[in-house]
């Protein structure tokens, strides 16, 4: 047993990917050679875990590096892909090596502990991507360190079509140092797809609603829709500041068939491609589409694409990255005012 549990640690170890496995608990942000992030396993206000993908291991130097040189009985700060996964769900070290194996394919799944949180761990081409048909995930603001993986991915990149790299996600704590949490997240920034890339390693190239274009990896990389320009007074939106809650409408530039809307937002001239937010019958939860509003790094605010409009003959419903598919209705409007009927009595 001792000689087979060996075998498979060295297996899973030449196919693990610290850096996919931990970016699928949460945001990490690039620092030279490695990533950082902010410890799960600790009340963190920094970014105090990182990540060392040329050997595959973590290492908090905050809180938990204390805490350990204090205690030698206390959890390790540091670790491989394995510890990190057991440590965060709570389970064995055992445990967390069978089930990096089952998702791995090194190991038969049992279909009656089949999960539905199960994420890619693999360096694996295009084609398995493809299969795997899991990410992107959303962090649910009630459980921080956990993921949240039920939206599917659809990753057949088309020319013309909106694409983002990356998860989509709820920032934990979004109501406290909104800045700091910005910063950190590298939240996905959606453009069109003006070309692609197939010989050799795939890559797409993206063209933002600013006019910048980059070239970008393809794996990775997740449709958002065909898109239909609107005109003025042809669509609308209802957005909600995730700060004061108050509600305010504008005016939709454009709309994909995943129901991402062109919108420009409050307090800058730029417009932005956000997406809505979680269908009822997927949980109804928020989707926060944060953005810069000025020079400094506080300068950032936030906003949920509560509801939108456009005409049936434009798109009568869409496809959600959830899978589920949202009837569009047209805004009911009344021309009727109490100003009117003011004036009519002042004559």
């Amino acid at each position: 047993m001792k000689k087979e549990h060996t075998l498979l640690t060295d297996e899973l170890d030449s196919k693990l990917d610290i850096v996919e496995i931990i970016s699928g608990y949460l945001p990490l942000k690039r620092k030279g050679p490695g990533y950082e992030g902010v410890c799960p396993f600790h009340q963190d206000d920094g970014t105090s875990l990182n990540i060392y993908p040329e050997n595959q291991t973590w290492l908090c130097s905050g809180s938990c590096a204390v805490t350990r040189k204090l205690n030698r009985l206390a959890p390790n700060n540091h670790g491989d892909a394995t510890s990190f996964v057991a440590r965060i769900e709570g389970i064995s070290f055992g445990d967390a090596i069978r089930k990096l194996a089952v998702r791995c394919g090194l190991a038969p799944r049992n279909g009656a502990q089949q999960e539905q949180t199960d994420v890619p761990v693999l360096r694996q081409p295009r084609k398995a991507m493809a299969a795997a048909q899991k990410i992107p995930g959303m962090y649910s603001q009630a459980t921080p360190t956990l993921p949240y993986f039920s939206e599917l991915e659809d990753p057949h990149l088309q020319t013309g079509h909106l694409a983002y790299k990356g998860r989509l996600y709820e920032p934990r704590n979004f109501l406290a140092n909104m800045g700091r949490l910005y910063e950190l997240a590298v939240q996905p920034r959606l453009g069109l797809v003006i070309a692609l890339h197939a010989t050799l390693q795939g890559h797409c190239q993206i063209e933002y609603p600013d006019g910048e274009r980059k070239i970008l990896d393809s794996i990775g990389m997740h449709d958002a829709g065909d898109v239909i320009w609107t005109n003025n007074g042809e669509a609308s939106a209802v957005i909600k500041d995730v700060i004061t809650r108050k509600h305010s409408e504008v005016d939709v530039f454009g709309v994909s068939t995943r129901g991402f809307c062109l919108l420009e937002l409050p307090g800058t001239n730029d417009l932005s491609w956000c997406w809505p937010r979680e269908p009822l019958e997927a949980g109804g939860r928020g989707r926060p589409f944060y953005y810069q509003t000025g020079p400094n790094d506080a300068d950032v605010e936030g906003v949920l694409l509560e509801s939108f409009s456009v005409a049936n003959s434009l798109l009568p419903e869409y496809l959600d990255i959830s899978g589920v598919t949202v009837p569009v209705s047209e805004v009911k409007r009344n021309r009727r005012s109490h100003k009117d009927r003011l004036i009519q009595k002042s004559k």
